[in-house]
Parts: C-alpha cells; structure tokens; sequence
C-alpha cells in the first residue's frame, strides 16, 4: 500500500483498519483464553509476556517511526501516550483474569459495550473533535444489543 493510497483514501483505510483490529482482537480473544485455560498460565502472567512480546514486535517493526514521534510530541501527548499505554494494560490485565474465570464467548459480548464507553469518553475528552449525533449513539446501542442477543442465545 502507498502512501498516496492512504493519503487519498483515508477514510476507506481507516475502515479497513478497524476491520482488521477486529479480526486481530478476536483472535488474540481465542488464542488468550486457551493459555489461560488449559494452558496452565496465570491471567497476570499472561497479560505481562502476551503485551511484553506484542510492545516488542511492534516496536521493532516501526521503531524509526516511533523515534520521530517521541522527538515531535508536546510533552501533553508524551502523557497521553503513557496513560494510554497504563490503561490498555489494565484492559489487557482485566480481560486476561476475564477469561481465566469466564468462557471466551461470554467475556467477548461483556466486551462488546465498548462502543458506548468511547463514545461517552469522546463526548467527555474529544469536545468538538468527534461528531457524536444521535444517529451514531443509536448505531452504537444497536451494536451493543446484537451482541447481547447472540450470547443470550448461545446461552440457551
């Protein structure tokens, strides 16, 4: 993919990408659980050496960029950078105990009101950033409810 692709076509790969960020996660969902579960592991160690290998990779796979954006962010988003990073640990940490005590398809569509916290967060954090209308919160809510009645009815 070129440059001028993502330039042109930002929206379309931001689609893309999220696409793929839901395949990934899903995966990484089932992949997690079966270390967890049968796999002998504890969810806190899990948690460490699953994000320890996955901040290595990536870095080691984009550490030119990294090392610009570091030199170029306000020291403001070096702090959001951090939080962001200490709260995507705690998710992880919290999904990891999630799914040693609760099945993988009961812990994804618990997972799955995300939606409706991003966007109370981006109502909160992003004013005027994020266009929240009531179209888009009841999209979120519809999503949320699919998910609610596939794992109800996987359940009976």
């Amino acid at each position: 993919m070129t440059r001028d692709v993502v330039r042109t076509h930002p929206v379309a790969i931001g689609y893309l990408a999220s696409a793929a960020a839901a395949i990934v996660f899903a995966t990484a969902l089932v992949v997690n659980r079966s270390v967890v579960g049968d796999g002998g592991a504890s969810p806190v160690g899990s948690a460490a050496l699953s994000m320890t290998f996955g901040t290595l990779a990536l870095a080691l796979f984009l550490l030119p960029r990294v090392k610009e954006d570091l030199r170029n962010a306000t020291r403001a988003g070096v702090v959001a950078m951090l939080l962001a990073g200490l709260a995507a640990s705690w998710g992880g940490g919290f999904l990891f105990l999630a799914l040693s005590k609760a099945p993988v398809v009961v812990v994804a569509p618990v997972g799955g009101v995300g939606p409706l916290v991003v966007i109370l967060l981006s109502r909160l954090f992003l004013p005027g950033q994020e266009l929240i209308n009531k179209r888009l919160v009841l999209g979120a809510i519809l999503v949320v409810l699919g998910v609610a009645l596939i794992s109800i009815g996987r359940s009976t």
